[in-house]
Order: structure tokens, then sequence, then C-alpha cells
């Protein structure tokens, strides 16, 4: 720009205000900005300071290019990149390590393995069943994100989003990571209703669920640590019948809460009363 800086509007009055530094965007430029600091020198008689700087090779038209491919977060300032993905300018998208870097923050220790895991299922299964790889992921790496919250955490952020903390049984506080997981990653994260959805019903599941939303109550079910009676079968039912392995999952889900004495939540007994119908 400083070489078109004498089109610049009141160009003469700026000049004797303001000594210009100037950057380079390209290796090449510096010999064409000394050129044309010695022509202002002598013209206008004003000193300009060139700033010999590392040049990036890298444009703002081609950072929009990259932000809708996950790319471009080694480029921009960490908050500006966060602000850029909360909300989902530029069709941006969340680069993968960023995004997984950041939810495992939010988890304990012991959680991660399980949230790389179930990632992985995520992917295997929206593969077998033609969902969006990408919702997939986005849902899996963030679907515990609130899991260490205790049930005061749950409500402030359940309230503060607008959605309802609901009836809670001896099990609800338990429940409740799945829905405040969800309002935060909207928040966030930006992510669409579809993935909020999805990690909104990954564990109670819910009448009508959509292909994205029985991946990830799967794929958290059956992601490779996991280690019950039963698994290895609804692993190999997940990838044949995503509907059967769904009533085998919430049948399983029932007769463990029941067992411990708990009520199971609606949202499953419904869940499992429409894929039965």
């Amino acid at each position: 720009m400083f070489l078109s800086v004498e089109t610049w509007k009141n160009f003469e009055t700026l000049i004797k205000m303001v000594t210009p530094a100037v950057f380079s965007r390209n290796a090449n430029d510096f010999q064409a900005i000394e050129d044309h600091s010695a022509h202002i020198r002598e013209r206008y008689g004003v000193e300009t300071r060139t700033v010999r700087n590392s040049v990036v090779p890298i444009s703002s038209s081609g950072l929009r290019d990259m932000m809708p491919k996950r790319g471009g977060v080694g480029y921009i300032k960490d908050t500006n990149y966060s602000y850029i993905i909360k909300y989902r300018l530029y069709g941006a998208k969340p680069d993968w390590n960023w995004l997984r870097e950041r939810a495992y923050i939010m988890l304990s220790s012991t959680r991660v393995e399980h949230v790389t895991a179930c990632e992985a299922a995520a992917l295997s299964l929206a593969k077998r069943w033609g969902v969006d790889p990408d919702d997939a992921r986005e849902a899996a790496i963030l679907h515990d994100i609130t899991k260490k919250f205790g049930l005061d955490g749950h409500v402030r952020i359940l309230e503060d989003h607008g959605d309802s903390v609901g009836s809670l049984n001896n099990a609800g506080e338990k429940l409740l990571h799945a829905k405040s997981g969800a309002a935060l990653a909207k928040v966030v994260f930006g992510v669409s209703d579809e993935v909020a959805d999805a990690i909104k019903w990954h564990t109670t599941g819910k009448a009508g669920m959509s292909a994205l939303e029985k991946v990830i109550y799967l794929a958290d079910y059956i992601e490779a640590t996991r280690d019950f009676p039963g698994v290895e079968d609804l692993r190999r039912l997940a990838y044949e019948n995503i509907d059967e392995a769904m009533i085998m999952g919430l049948e399983m889900t029932v007769q463990d809460v029941q067992a411990r004495g708990i009520i199971p939540d609606e949202a499953t007994i419904e869940a499992l009363n429409d894929l039965k119908a």
C-alpha cells in the first residue's frame, strides 16, 4: 500500500504528520520500498522507516479461503481464531487439533482416552451409515466437555442459554452433562444445531433420532475402551443394522439403571418405543 500512498486522500497533510513504517508482504518488496522511500524523501522531505520483517506468504483472501477447510489457525492469534470459530465467520470450521486441545482441557485426565476412542468410532460409523463425517467428529470430540461439572455448573449453563433442567431423578445430574455440553458447544465452538442435538441426546436418546444422533449415541456406547457383557454383540450390530443396535443399546441401558434402583429417563423409554414401533 505504501507504493500507492501518493494516491491517498489528503496524502500531503498526512505524510507530514506521521513517519511511515513500512512492512513487506513479499520477499521481493524490499527494494521497491527502498526506492519509493527515496522518492518520498526527495519530493516531500519525509523520512520512512523500512521494517525488515519476516515475510509470511499469506493474504486475507487466502485465509478466508482456508477457513472452511479447517485451515488458517497458524496464521491468526488464538483469541481472534476462537472468535471466528465461535461465530463461524467466513464459513470457518475449526482445525481438528485446535478443537481437540480445547475440548481435552475441559475433561478429566481419565476422560480423554474415552473421547479419543469415541471420535474414532463416530467417524467409522458415520462412513458406514452415510453421515457427514465432519459433524460426527465435532460431536464426538465435544460430547463430554461438561462431564466433570457439578450440578450447579450444569444448571447455570442451561439457565444462561435458555434450556430447561427438567425433572431430576437420582440419575438426573449425571445425564445433565449432555444438555449443558450441547449448550456450551454452540456458544463456545459455534457448532450447528444438528451437532448440538447429537451431543444433547447422546446419553438418553429420544424419539425420532437423526442418523447423526444415532451414530454419536452408539459411538459413545461401543468405543474401543468400553468393556461390558454384550459389547461385542452391540459393536457388530452397529455396523449391520443401526436401528436394531439402538434398540439393543437402549434396552441394555434400561436394564442397567433399573438394576441399580434408578428410574429410566423418560426420553430413553420414548426412544425405545419409537424404534420398536
